[in-house]
């Protein structure tokens, strides 16, 4: 498991780093403009629809299933995985067509608030990366088949190449003058990760022709409709959370509509490499593993995960200026476009720890294909999120979108740890590791000065004291002990063998 961890983690990362470099990018050519702004709401105008019938879903189905099949009858799960195949892709193109040719349509339902020249931007790049929709889908599909069978290369590199097709796309897009070339990066990017997916699955011999009879057929999309079912409304409910998010920040301003994806780059850092990986493996660890094993693994790594997020969570406040300064503070991104964009993501990284572990906790339940669960923890946060976005908005400005987010994820997170029986000793560590908050965000706030130079301060204030205050308080000194000893003996005992 920690092999795998290792191999999505600095899988993620690579794409983390190529995405930052992308962000700088676009800040630089175009800030919070109108291109910026049309590029984002065009990215959300095609993964809605494609989300809709995929996204949590897809995985939440595919991995348990396949994995069950593969036990009992390999040549079923085989069979499972074409049938996917096939109706994922069919599903896909049917979707190019209808984004292809509605795209201006959908474009003013989501963006009220853009002038004509930003919609008439939209529409092209929608038109544009409608045409990747099939290789988006058909990737996902490929991946998690890798998944089910151990292997993480396509999860792994598949943010990195996403990132490396709209830096060129961004560069192209700048040097010959011509802004569709922007939609051509994400597009172009699933056509090659398309390709290079199936090449893998070949070399490692992993496609193997179907076998299909008419009953073998109706077995399993019988399976797959008892698993899907009480997940249908999760695709509803998170991108109808997505469209009152956009259409919330286009009504607070073009400018806010970029923001909110700047902001959002950053703070998704933790989500993706942390959460992903942690939540990919279990989904796939923990399928069919009995009660006993799931709420061991969960007393062991709760408690070290809230220790890294909710001091990460505080950091990320504390410094929030700096940071979005750093990353983004060039060419036609101006003070205006920093002010927006902290709010938002200090508003996000209020509740950062909360959406991370939740994420997981929501993957070990998928992975115990309690389902119905899922849907109505998942249905609550959402109300809570768009509730607060549609009412505070008008108050709280482009705070509303980051506050509103963090919220959904502590709702999710207190619901999911009852219903996995772990709220108390969630609670308990809550509390013990925010309490240190208490010391640290005053020492925090008195670090001024340069930019770098502060960060550079503020993060080994970051370290030193949360280390010290782990190692002060017993309960939460026990729980990191134990990984950082197995970790020395594995060192040792390579050590030994080297010798």
């Amino acid at each position: 498991m920690l092999k795998a961890f290792s191999i999505l983690f600095s899988g993620n990362l690579v794409g983390k780093i190529l995405g930052a470099i992308r962000e700088m990018i676009i800040a630089a050519f175009y800030g919070t403009s109108a291109p910026a702004a049309a590029l984002r709401i065009s990215q959300s105008a095609t993964l809605i629809p494609v989300n809709f019938f995929t996204a949590e879903s897809l995985n939440a189905v595919f991995v348990p299933l396949y994995s069950k099949y593969k036990i009992e009858n390999i040549q079923r799960a085989n069979n499972f995985a074409w049938f996917m195949f096939i109706l994922i892709t069919t599903i896909a193109i049917i979707l190019s067509l209808i984004l292809y040719y509605g795209a201006r349509i959908w474009v003013t339902l989501l963006a009220p608030g853009f002038s004509e020249p930003a919609i008439q931007i939209t529409v092209l790049f929608v038109e544009i990366m409608s045409i990747g929709i099939p290789f988006y889908l058909m990737t996902s599909v490929i991946s998690y088949y890798e998944i089910s069978n151990k292997i993480y290369l396509m999860s792994s590199i598949r943010a990195s190449i996403q990132s490396l097709g709209l830096i060129i796309g961004a560069l192209s897009a700048y040097y010959f003058n011509s802004l569709s070339y922007l939609a051509w990066g994400f597009s172009g990017a699933y056509i090659y990760l398309f390709f290079h997916g199936v090449f893998n699955l070949y070399r490692k011999k992993l496609i193997v022709l179907p076998y299909f009879d008419l009953e073998e057929v109706k077995n399993i999309a019988s399976d797959f409709w008892k698993l899907l079912r009480p997940l249908l409304l999760i695709p509803f409910i998170l991108q109808g959370n997505i469209i009152t998010e956009k259409v919330v920040a286009s009504l607070l301003g073009i400018g806010v509509v970029a923001s909110l994806d700047y902001a959002k780059f950053i703070s998704e850092t933790g989500l993706l490499l942390i959460a992903v990986p942690i939540g990919t493996i279990w989904l796939s660890e923990l399928s069919n593993a009995t009660k006993y094993r799931v709420e061991s693994m969960l007393h062991k790594m709760i408690p070290v995960l809230l220790m890294i997020t909710i001091p990460l969570s505080l950091f990320l406040i504390c410094n929030s200026e700096e940071i979005i300064s750093l990353f983004y503070a060039r060419g036609a991104f101006n003070d205006e476009s920093i002010q927006l964009t902290k709010s938002i993501f200090i508003g996000i990284s209020i509740g950062l720890w909360a959406t991370i572990t939740a994420y997981i906790l929501q993957k070990v339940l998928n992975a115990q294909m309690q389902n119905k669960v899922v849907v109505k923890i998942m249905a609550m946060s959402v109300i809570v999120n768009i509730t607060a976005n549609v009412c505070l908005y008008k108050f709280l400005g482009p705070l509303t979108l980051g506050l509103s987010s963090s919220l959904y994820g502590i709702i999710y997170l207190i619901l999911a740890s009852y219903k996995l029986e772990i709220l108390r000793m969630v609670l308990k560590n809550i509390i013990l590791v925010g309490a240190g908050a208490l010391i640290y965000v005053p020492i925090e706030l008195l670090i001024s000065g340069d930019i770098l130079i502060s960060l550079i301060i503020s993060s080994m204030l970051f370290i030193i004291f949360w280390v010290l205050y782990f190692l002060s308080i017993k309960s939460l000194r026990n729980a990191i002990m134990p990984a950082i000893t197995s970790k020395l003996k594995k060192t040792n005992k390579v050590t030994s063998i080297g010798e």
